[in-house]
């Protein structure tokens, strides 16, 4: 048995040979692809990654907070710093 592969292709290129796709398809994609510039892709997709990474930050440490509240007001009542146990007793 003896595998033949297609020849390697970019998406682009495959939508491009493809008798499948319209003739004002492959225009509007070729007109689109002519605008591209990988660095700037690739920039905006670093600029965007660290702030995703800065928002998952802000929400682990906001969630930490809360937290943090939640469990010294199980432990401490604000007004008098009493613990709530000796208020209950």
């Amino acid at each position: 048995m003896t595998k033949r592969y297609d020849e390697p292709k970019t998406p682009y290129a495959r939508a491009l040979s493809s008798p499948d796709v319209s003739d004002a398809a492959k225009r509007r994609l070729t007109t689109h692809y002519e605008t591209l510039n990988p660095v700037a892709l690739k920039r905006e997709i670093v600029r965007l990654q660290r702030r995703l990474y800065e928002l998952v930050a802000l929400k682990e440490s906001v969630r930490r907070r809360e937290v943090q509240a939640i469990e010294l007001d199980d432990i401490y009542d604000e007004s008098t710093n009493t613990v709530f146990d000796d208020i209950l007793a």
